[in-house]
């Protein structure tokens, strides 16, 4: 039970429920003016709080030196991008699948867990993370291949701080419902370990909320922003 009430935005705050559901979020701050978590599953910190408790909090534990923090406040993602020199890219919103039944699969595909040794395939097919952060979530078993008879088609899986993600249709298999049926299956998946399953989508990408709506998945009111250190 934290001091802050999570469930005010239950959509929003589901990567920090997520965290502390697996037992590997670190409450650093907690209080009825938001909470501070450090996961160290990616190295993220995950903030939301009012801006100057915000502030307050982020000075309080500077020495970790961030690498990576998300943030919910306008003026609290100025404020890490000056005093911490860090980038930022395009907001974003969380999508989340609120029932406690997964939904309903077709069954077209054949699934597998893709196994640290697949890691050369998975990274010929889904270039948008990190190398550590796609070897992090092989070595968990969070990564799944789809097969079609025993054709690969793609991929998907759960990034190592916990949203749902690495969605990837090889070109000649697309627009037959399969990235669909890969993230049924992670919902799946995720909800048959405790956990939240939910994700992100940048405010411009239009395609992936349509998909996201198709599929059942609730959007958040609010927005985040992802934050990096400058290279």
């Amino acid at each position: 039970m934290t001091k802050y009430d999570l469930m005010r935005e239950p959509l929003l705050s589901a990567n920090i429920r997520n965290s502390l559901l697996r037992g590997t979020g670190e409450v650093l701050e907690d209080s009825e003016e938001g909470i501070f978590v450090y996961e160290p599953l990616g190295h993220v910190y995950f903030l939301m709080a009012e801006t100057e408790t915000g502030k307050r909090w982020l000075m309080a534990h500077e020495d970790r030196e961030y690498d990576l923090i998300v943030l919910y406040d306008d003026a609290l993602i100025a404020f890490a991008g000056e005093r911490y020199g860090m980038e930022y890219d395009e907001k974003c919103k969380q999508v989340v699948w609120t029932r406690p039944e997964p939904p309903v699969r077709d069954r077209q595909l054949t699934l597998r867990p893709a196994a640290e040794a697949d890691f050369e395939l998975c990274r010929s097919i889904y270039h948008g993370s990190s190398d550590a952060d796609l070897r992090g979530s092989l070595s968990a078993g969070a990564v799944l291949l789809g097969f079609w008879g025993d054709t690969l088609i793609g991929m998907v899986g759960m990034h190592t701080e916990g949203s749902m993600g690495m969605l990837e249709v090889l070109p000649a298999y697309r627009r037959r419902g399969f990235g669909t049926e890969l993230e049924k299956a992670l919902i799946e998946r995720q909800l048959s370990l405790g956990l939240v399953p939910y994700g992100q989508v940048y405010l411009s990408n239009a395609a992936s909320f349509a998909l996201q709506a198709s599929l059942g998945m609730e959007c958040s009111e609010g927005t985040l922003m992802w934050m990096w250190k400058k290279s």
